[in-house]
This record gives structure tokens, C-alpha cells and sequence, in this order.
């Protein structure tokens, strides 16, 4: 498994649930991604399919050893951000 850096470059050779994604860095891709996700009324099935499925994909890594062939899928995660900032004096009270 590998995570992308913002400046790989992904490929699509083939539409995703009807969709046409750019080829582009994975920054552009991922700005794509979100707004057609937010700009469709059904582009939560983009997401859902990333999500769950994945997609066929060629990935070309600025670290090198060309084009690879596999499958992208879309990682959600959480943060958790509290109402008061924690303090480093906190643990000494």
C-alpha cells in the first residue's frame, strides 16, 4: 500500500460510476473529486463507490519506478478538535 503525496500523478483509464476523472496530480485529482462530489446531485456515488470499491488506476509516484497499474480508494478519517485548546501545563496540574 502505498499514500499518495500531493504531487504523484494519478490516471484513470477507464470512467468511474459514470464519471470522467482527470489525470492529473493527486492534489488536482483530489480538488476534482470533491467538487464533483459536492456539485451532483448523485456525486455521493462517486464517494461511496472510492470509499467501499475503489478504482482502477495508473500511478506514477515522483519517487519513481514509472507507471504502476492498481486500484486508488478514498480514505476518510476523523479529527477530533475539543471546544478548549489543551494546554502542555495541564499534565503538571
Amino acid at each position: 500500500m502505498v499514500k499518495p503525496s500531493d504531487d504523484d500523478v494519478i490516471n484513470f483509464p477507464e470512467k468511474v460510476n459514470g464519471w470522467d476523472l482527470s489525470t492529473g496530480k493527486v492534489s488536482k485529482v483530489m480538488k476534482d473529486i470533491e467538487e464533483t462530489a459536492s456539485g451532483h446531485r448523485d456525486g455521493g456515488e462517486l464517494v461511496t463507490r472510492l470509499v467501499r470499491e475503489g478504482a482502477t488506476c495508473e500511478f506514477l509516484s515522483t519517487a519513481g519506478g514509472g507507471w504502476r497499474k492498481g486500484k486508488l480508494k478514498l480514505k476518510m478519517e476523523f479529527e477530533f478538535i475539543p471546544d478548549e485548546p489543551e494546554s502542555p501545563l495541564d499534565d503538571l496540574r
